[in-house]
This record gives C-alpha cells, structure tokens and sequence, in this order.
C-alpha cells in the first residue's frame, strides 16, 4: 500500500469509495468494481442505492446483488438525488471529518497506470483540498460570475466527477447541495456544478490532477438513455443550457440576483 495512504489510515482515518447506479447498469457495478476501477486503498465501497428510482414507484426496480467484495456495502437511501447520489448519501455515514470519500461514476473505466484513484487520494491527504482526476473552469460552459474568480493551475473552480473526486468529509455540506438540488431538476442534473459552488461557498479549493480525458474510458453499459455524461455534442449543449439555468436558480436564492453573465461561445 502507498505510504502516505497507510500512515494516514495509521491515524485512525478511512478512505471510502462511494458511487451510485441506476436499475439498468446496476448489474454492471460489480464488473467495473473488479476489473475497471482499482479498490485496493479503500477500506469500504459504498453503493448508495434508492428506493424508487427517480422517485417514481412505477419506475424499474433495483434488484438484489450478492457482492462477493466484502468491502461492499449497500447503503438504501430514501430521496434520489439523481448525480449526487454517488456522494451525499455517504457524506452522512461518516462521522469522523477526516476520513477521504472518492466518488466515481458507474460507468467510467478509470485508469490504474497511472493510478488515478490513489493520486486522488494521496493529492487529497498532501493537499487538504478537494482533487478531482480533470477539471475545468465556467468559462468553458460559456459561464462568468463576478464573484467566482477563475483560479491559477493546477487548481480549477469546477470538478468533472466522471474522472473520480476526493472528499474530506468535513468538506461537504450535504444539507446545503440537497437545498439546491431539490427543488430545481436542472441543478439535480448539474451535479458537478452544483458541488463546485457549495465547495466555493465554503473556501474549499479544488485541485487538478491534470489528467488526459482520453485515459478515461466510457464503458457501453453507460450509453442508454438514462445516462448523462455522453461525451457527444448533444450532451455538451445539454450541459451548457443546464448549467446557466442552474447558476441562476442558485443566485436567486442565495443572492438574489438576476443570475450569472453568458458568456457566448464562438461559433
């Protein structure tokens, strides 16, 4: 095991691997967690799985895994969150500040040379910020905010959480993102955003591993109709309309402002 991640769990810290799913790739989750994502430095990997997806009794139905990993654990939630699922909900196991939460995506191969997940959490442990494999800034959603200035590399204003993310506990506010997402269907869809402000708002920095997004692989169980990370221009376009439309339902609740600057993209 690397040692800057023993001796941190040497101080009586734990790294966690959270992640959620939907009903139709859950059956792929323990494929991806033996052979596409390495679990060798994580004390436990939890699977925040809801009660009705989307909310909707009528919806698909998760159906019972056996998970031969032991560090496996299911955690049922009540309320799906969408995106954030993959990390609120264990947010609220931890009590112990320290402890590291990765959050991944369930349909992202991620790369173990270099070890991606293991320079998240080494960066995390060195660093005492949040560290996410790619990052980007607003103006590349076509974003500005006056207040949200634009910070020096390596460290960026928005995770992309597809390349993994590492968390101390003691960073995330889950009460906070869950007032954001709730009510508003366009920031439940802008996860990655939506963590980014609540991690601005509270002073937190996020550092870039800089990585190659060609490192990272989709896998084909993540291209159906209930995924929403599609690395196609529709779903850029969909991206850059969710994220203004998110940016002003934050800003008229929390600013009381007629929301962000667009900033035009050049054809």
């Amino acid at each position: 095991m690397n040692k800057i991640i023993r001796d941190y769990k040497g101080q009586g810290h734990r790294i966690i691997l959270s992640l959620t799913t939907t009903p139709s790739r859950q059956p792929y989750v323990p494929l991806l967690l033996k052979e596409y994502v390495d679990t060798s430095c994580f004390d436990e990997i939890v699977i925040n799985i809801p009660n009705f997806y989307k909310n909707d009794s009528t919806s698909p139905k998760y159906k019972p895994i056996d998970f031969k990993n032991r560090k496996v654990t299911i955690n049922p939630i009540r309320i799906d969150l969408g995106p954030l699922s993959k990390i609120v909900p264990t947010v609220g196991l931890r009590k112990n500040k320290e402890d590291i939460i990765v959050s991944i995506d369930d349909d992202i191969h991620i790369p173990k040379r270099p070890n991606v997940l293991v320079n998240l959490v080494c960066s995390c442990i060195l660093h005492d910020e949040v560290v996410t494999g790619v990052g980007k800034n607003l103006k590349h959603w076509r974003l500005h905010v006056d207040h949200w200035s634009i910070p020096k590399a390596p460290h960026v204003q928005l995770v992309e959480g597809w390349t993994g993310v590492a968390y101390k506990r003691k960073m995330i506010d889950p009460i906070f993102l869950q007032s954001l997402v709730l009510p508003s269907k366009k920031c439940a869809l802008s996860d990655d955003l939506v963590i980014s402000y609540s991690l601005f708002k509270a002073g937190h920095q996020i550092r870039s591993l800089q990585m190659n997004e060609n490192k990272f692989k989709e896998m084909e169980w993540g291209l159906g109709e209930d995924a929403i990370h599609l690395h196609t221009k529709r779903h850029e376009q969909a991206n850059y309309e969710n994220y203004a439309k998110c940016l002003r339902h934050i800003q008229n609740i929390h600013h009381k402002t007629t929301g962000p600057t667009i900033i035009k993209r050049k054809a």
